[in-house]
């Protein structure tokens, strides 16, 4: 009995070593998977990320398969309500985002340019909802164009969405008339305002970045400059125009980052022509 006993717990000692090292296996083979979604989107929620998370984050976007639309909604897609309109730069975004685009243009050579590119992304895989919060992000960046050469800044800013809220005020303006347009698109033809000419077959027409050119972001740099507190909105607008992507980005500019956008009389600006890729990419 005793031997039966002493040959029992040698046995345990050798299953429980068994099972130590298949679950340190185990762990080695999950550290070598894809980041699950869900770590990556709350690692997202950081002011700014670096190149490779940026790039993971842009990857979910352009790889993805099908139409994208449940991607844009908090919540349900029966409702145009629960549609993300516009996208909110915090404060400390907003003063480190205009602190990198000071030393852009101070190391810049005289005839580079300086240019604001918002990247189209996904926090996790496609159709993966995070805490009632849509998949759908933007990453802010600034880019130097050097001749022929394009360096993106190596810190990105993620954004998450918002949908409208009824005290928007609905100023006669292009902006505004882009904006509305977007939160008027039905659901069902959500998906082809993704693509050149709504050619939702040819994933090489996907909408991948938005680039505001070297006048627009100088503007904006400047308003910075003049109203040093400034708030920082990018709305989601829609464009009908041949051989263009429909949707668009608009960045507004107030005055206090604490005020909602009130329209044109609370001194606001509005920069609508960003140029999408495709067609123009860079």
């Amino acid at each position: 009995m005793t031997a039966l006993r002493q040959l029992l717990r040698t046995s345990g000692f050798f299953l429980s070593i068994v099972l130590i090292i298949s679950l340190f296996c185990e762990s080695c083979d999950n550290s070598r998977k894809q980041v699950p979604a869900a770590d990556l989107a709350a690692d997202t929620l950081q002011n700014k990320i670096t190149t490779i998370k940026a790039t993971a984050l842009i990857k979910n976007f352009q790889s993805a398969d099908g139409s994208l639309t449940s991607d844009f909604y908090f919540g349900g897609v029966e409702s145009i309500k629960n549609r993300a309109v516009y996208f909110r730069l915090n404060p400390d975004q907003t003063q480190v985002f205009f602190e990198k685009l000071n030393q852009l243009k101070t190391s810049a050579e005289p005839d580079d340019s300086i240019q604001i590119r918002i990247h189209m992304a996904l926090f996790g895989e496609a159709g993966t909802k995070l805490s009632g919060q849509p998949n759908l992000a933007l990453l802010l960046n600034a880019i130097k164009i050097s001749k022929n050469t394009v360096a993106n800044d190596q810190v990105y800013f993620p954004l998450r969405p918002f949908v409208t809220t009824a005290n928007r005020a609905i100023s006669p303006n292009l902006a505004d008339s882009l904006t509305m347009n977007w939160e008027k698109t039905s659901v069902g033809n959500l998906a082809r305002q993704l693509f050149v000419n709504g050619d939702t077959t040819n994933p090489e027409k996907r909408i991948r970045y938005y680039t505001f050119n070297t006048q627009d972001t100088e503007e904006i740099h400047a308003y910075r400059n003049q109203n040093p507190d400034c708030g920082m909105f990018i709305y989601l607008g829609q464009f009908e125009e041949e051989n263009h992507v429909p949707m668009r980005v608009i960045i507004r500019l107030t005055k206090n980052p604490n005020t909602f956008p009130q329209g044109k009389n609370g001194g606001e600006e509005d920069f609508e022509f960003a140029s999408p890729c495709p067609p123009f990419c860079r």
